[in-house]
C-alpha cells in the first residue's frame, strides 16, 4: 500500500513539474515575442524576405518572418548566433534571430544535424476572417445574429430539453484566440479566468482581446451551447489577428493541462507545422475534441498544405 502510495505522489510530482515547466517556457516565449516582433510587413521587411537566399519546396515564400526557429532535440544544440533562444520544455528549442538570412542559414545548418529531431520555421498564422479591427458590431445586432445561427442548426429546438437533462455536467471549451472581450454581457458567467498571452500585442497576464475574432468566436460558443459550457480564452493572436505557432502549439498544451474538454482553433497558417500537430495528437491522445479551421480562401487542400487542418 505504501509502495502505491508513493507511486501515486511521483506521478503527482511529475505532473506538476511538467506544468511548472510549461508556465516558465510560456513566459520567456511571451517575453521574446513581444521584444522581437516582427509580425509586419513594412517594405524594408518584404524586400528582405525575397533578397535573403533560396525558397524552400512547400514553404510560403514568407515562411521565416518570424525570424525565428524550432529545434526539437534531447541534446544541448549550438544556437548558430540566435539573440536570444527559450527552452526547457518537452526538449523544444525556440531561437530567435535578428535577421530573415540568419535564419535561413541556422535553418540550413540544423538540416544537417543528425542528433535533433527537426527543425522548422515558427510560421505566422491568422485568423480565419476578413480584417475587422477597427469594426464595431452594436451588440444588439450580435445577439441577433447569434439568435440566427442557434435557430439555423436547430439549438433553439432543443435547448429547453437538453437544460432537464444536462443539470451539473461541467464542459470546458478552451478558445485559442485573439482573447475575449471580459466584460461583454454575452460572455458574462461564462468565462474562466485566464492569464495567458502569448502574442505580441495586448496586456501581459491577460487575455483581453485586442482584435475582436476571439470575442466573436466565444460568442458563438456561448449562444449555442448551455450555461454548463465555460469558455476559456487564450491569447495568441495579436491585433492584427496574426500569431506563431509555437505560441498556439505552446496554449494547445496548457489547455490540455488545465483539463479542456474542447479546444478551438479558428485560425490557419500556410505549410505544415511538427510542432503543432505533435500538440494537438496529443490532446485528442488525452480525449480532448479539437476542432480547427480550413481556412476561408476556398484552397484545394488536397494540393495545398494548411495548419492546423492538415
Amino acid at each position: 500500500m505504501l509502495t502505491s502510495v508513493s507511486q501515486g505522489l511521483f506521478v503527482f510530482a511529475k505532473i506538476d513539474d511538467n506544468y511548472k515547466a510549461l508556465e516558465t517556457f510560456a513566459e520567456g516565449l511571451s517575453e521574446m515575442i513581444r521584444e522581437n516582433s516582427t509580425e509586419n510587413e513594412n517594405e524594408v521587411f518584404m524586400n528582405q524576405m525575397y533578397s535573403s537566399g533560396e525558397f524552400y519546396e512547400g514553404m510560403s515564400y514568407n515562411a521565416f518572418e518570424s525570424c525565428r526557429l524550432i529545434v526539437k532535440s534531447k541534446k544541448q544544440i549550438d544556437y548558430q548566433g540566435a539573440i536570444d533562444c527559450v527552452s526547457g520544455y518537452n526538449d523544444l528549442f525556440i531561437l530567435q534571430y535578428d535577421n530573415i538570412a540568419s535564419t535561413k542559414n541556422a535553418y540550413e545548418y540544423y538540416l544537417s544535424c543528425d542528433d535533433i529531431e527537426y527543425v522548422e520555421p515558427d510560421l505566422i498564422a491568422e485568423a480565419t476572417i476578413d480584417d475587422i479591427s477597427g469594426i464595431e458590431i452594436p451588440e444588439d445586432i450580435a445577439s441577433s445574429a447569434s439568435d440566427w445561427l442557434a435557430d439555423k442548426i436547430g439549438f433553439n429546438d432543443i435547448k429547453e430539453r437538453l437544460e432537464e437533462r444536462i443539470k451539473d455536467d461541467y464542459v470546458l471549451v478552451a478558445v485559442i484566440d485573439s482573447g475575449a472581450d471580459l466584460d461583454h454581457d454575452l460572455l458574462k458567467d461564462r468565462l474562466v479566468e485566464c492569464d495567458v498571452n502569448l502574442c505580441s500585442t495586448g496586456i501581459k497576464g491577460s487575455a483581453e482581446d485586442d482584435y475582436g475574432h476571439g470575442t466573436h468566436v466565444a460568442g458563438v460558443v456561448a449562444s449555442n451551447t448551455l450555461s454548463n459550457v465555460k469558455i476559456k480564452p487564450y491569447k495568441v493572436l495579436n491585433n492584427e489577428g496574426k500569431g506563431s505557432l509555437s505560441s498556439i502549439a505552446l496554449a494547445v498544451d496548457m489547455a490540455v493541462a488545465d483539463g479542456a474538454d474542447v479546444i478551438n482553433l479558428s485560425l490557419a497558417a500556410d505549410g505544415e507545422n511538427k510542432t503543432l500537430t505533435d500538440a494537438i495528437n496529443n490532446a485528442v491522445a488525452n480525449d480532448v475534441n479539437v476542432v480547427v479551421a480550413a481556412g476561408n480562401n476556398s484552397y484545394d487542400l488536397d494540393y495545398k498544405k494548411v495548419t492546423p487542418i492538415q
